[in-house]
């Protein structure tokens, strides 16, 4: 009797702890998978930095990114620029900055990238 309550307790106990790793791992997917949808979003809609799409990437980064403080700083920092209608240049090194921060918080790599192929838009209209 003892050995089918043992048997009985370690298959619930295995199955608890296979649950916990599966939603935990799911868990840090899930907030992967949205880290890198707002970076595809900003890096996307990059060309207009005045635009809706653009600002909806930069507010995105608030609800992905609550646990990086470096993506926040760079993210206020890129805001304040914006906002006082700062030179492209230094818009472009914050925005650089804001990319490259997001990147290492979502585990993305970036140093194969330089800037100048980051600030280099694709669009075959222009």
């Amino acid at each position: 009797m003892s050995q089918v309550v043992i048997s009985l307790v370690s298959g619930l106990l295995g199955a608890l702890v296979a649950t916990i790793v599966t939603l935990r791992v799911e868990g840090a997917r899930e907030t992967r998978r949205q880290k890198l949808a707002v970076i595809t979003d900003l890096v996307a809609n990059r060309n207009d930095l005045n635009g809706d799409a653009f600002s909806r990437a930069l507010n995105g980064v608030l609800a992905a990114f609550p646990d990086a403080p470096a993506v926040l700083r760079a993210h206020e920092e890129l805001y304040a620029a914006l906002s006082r209608k700062a030179e492209t240049d230094e818009s472009n090194s914050l925005l650089i900055a804001l990319w490259r921060a997001m990147a290492a918080s979502a585990d993305l790599k970036s140093d194969t990238i330089s800037d100048a192929q980051f600030l280099r838009v694709m669009n075959p209209r222009s």
